[in-house]
């Protein structure tokens, strides 16, 4: 059994959507990859049983870097949209509070570098 890191492809996805910076529900369309890979990283933390063929083990594996938060970050900062705004601000302040944290208790978080406060 292989787990595959699927991390690329979705960041992939993301960059993709910060190509259409300020159309309209683009930085939504971002922020739901953003929470599926958190899916996919709460998947490999307590594994993903299909019908007891993998005895448990994860089948995917997702490292959710800055980058990806930033490029929502950046969208939400493009964004004509008013409630982008608060949806950034609030967007960085669970980084911020990630940082508060031990690394196991972040939940995939990552903490904020110097592009996510610009």
């Amino acid at each position: 059994h292989t787990t595959i890191d699927v991390t690329s492809a979705y960041t992939t996805e993301i960059r993709l959507l910060a190509k259409l910076r300020g159309t309209k529900s683009v930085a939504n369309d971002a922020r739901n990859i953003l929470d599926l890979m958190h899916q996919v990283q709460t998947i490999n933390e307590h594994g993903f049983n299909v019908e007891d063929d993998l005895d448990g083990k994860p089948i995917a594996s997702i490292d959710i870097r800055t980058n990806a938060y930033n490029l929502v970050l950046g969208l939400y900062r493009d964004s004509k949209d008013e409630k982008d705004s608060m949806k950034a601000v609030n967007l960085l302040q669970k980084m911020v509070d990630a940082g508060n944290r031990p690394l196991i208790e972040r939940s995939g978080v990552p903490i904020p570098n110097e592009q996510s406060f610009e």
